[in-house]
């Protein structure tokens, strides 16, 4: 059904929200060697997000939407754990950011933005022009079809930068200045 496939793909994108959260603070944590913390919130986090998915599977007799739930879940409960504990002391405020480096990231963060916005109204709105034109019986070959692409994509850009990122990022490291000509290769 193709509301049921958007649901998840939101649901996807929530729980990827959540997700990331969680490991980028988690790498703050394991930065400052708290390695005992960060061992065991993961294996707690990962025990609740198995115990939510049978959960929800076994007793509200969900279908495979449940695994993406459940994660969703347990990651949204992991955000507030970690922020209200705040096992390293991040703080947030105003006073800690920089008016240069907020430029730059809004210079370049919102070409990134608009990049993922649209990619987000194509995904979504090609599946409804699909199922209004031809009918919903052709939104699933196109789904699996768009995924199995989307795979492809993906795994040929991680093969590629695979193998340009351990020279390039030994030349920014060691010669900045001759970093441009490099990335214009990389490139062509």
């Amino acid at each position: 059904d193709l509301h049921l496939s958007i649901r998840r793909q939101r649901q996807m994108c929530i729980r990827d929200s959540f997700s990331q959260f969680v490991l980028f603070y988690l790498v703050v944590v394991r930065l400052s060697k708290k390695a005992k913390f960060y061992t065991i919130f993961n294996i707690i986090r990962s025990a609740l997000s198995v115990l939510s998915a049978l959960i929800l599977t076994f007793v509200y007799g969900m279908d495979i939407g449940a695994l993406i739930l459940s994660l969703a879940i347990i990651d949204a409960l992991s955000v507030l754990v970690l922020l209200i504990l705040n096992p390293v002391k991040i703080s947030f405020g105003i006073s800690l950011v920089a008016f240069k480096e907020s430029k730059e990231l809004l210079i370049y963060g919102s070409s990134g933005l608009l990049l993922n916005l649209s990619l987000i109204t194509i995904t979504y709105s090609d599946r409804y022009f699909i199922a209004s034109f031809v009918g919903v019986e052709s939104v699933g070959v196109y789904d699996q079809g768009y995924k199995l692409s989307q795979l492809s994509v993906i795994a040929l850009t991680a093969v590629f930068f695979n193998t340009i990122n351990p020279n390039l990022l030994k030349v920014l490291e060691s010669n900045y200045a001759t970093s441009a000509k490099l990335i214009q290769h990389y490139l062509k």
